[in-house]
């Protein structure tokens, strides 16, 4: 499962100019094993998935596509890099939204490409110059303004996960 958004971009944008695409459980590191072709360049995780909040093991699919020569990107969204840090996990490239946990207040609307190797940072660059993606001075500041609160509204989420986690059914069995 990946967000809907990301689906769409992948299905009815990327898939008109013949880029082709398998879904698959990254949870299941076999199953993606299975899934790559000959023509994989890329593996795009979510972790935890959104909607359903499903983990998948950074460092090991990291491995296993590196094994075969494509690079990995993870949607950091839900974790944000207070919690995960998927380039020490052996990701190439990192997307957060910054309308989500990093914003804080859900104020502005935009994202951040996070590469490990400067070849990448080079390419997302002339990208980012090229399409002019980029946020607006108040939409920075807007942003700026919620990562000096994310160490506590982190904590606190864990916090409040692990009070929901102490009630729930399954915990209890």
């Amino acid at each position: 499962m990946t967000y809907g958004g990301t689906h769409r971009y992948y299905t009815k944008i990327l898939a008109r100019y013949g880029v082709e695409f398998s879904f698959v459980d990254t949870s299941n590191a076999e199953e993606v094993r299975r899934a790559f072709r000959e023509n994989t360049r890329l593996l795009h995780l979510e972790s935890p998935t959104n909607p359903t909040m499903t983990i998948c093991d950074i460092a090991l699919l990291s491995r296993i596509a590196h094994e075969r020569g494509a690079l990995v990107v993870v949607d950091n969204t839900f974790a944000s890099p207070y919690l995960q840090k998927p380039l020490a996990l052996g990701a190439d490239l990192v997307v957060h939204s910054t309308t989500k946990f990093l914003n804080g207040h859900s104020d502005s609307v935009g994202g951040i490409a996070v590469a490990a190797s400067a070849e990448h940072v080079e390419w997302l660059s002339f990208v980012q110059n090229g399409s002019g993606a980029i946020l607006s001075p108040l939409d920075s500041w807007l942003v700026l303004r919620g990562i000096k609160t994310l160490a506590v509204r982190m904590e606190r989420h864990e916090q409040n996960g692990r009070e929901v986690a102490r009630f729930s059914p399954r915990t209890r069995e």
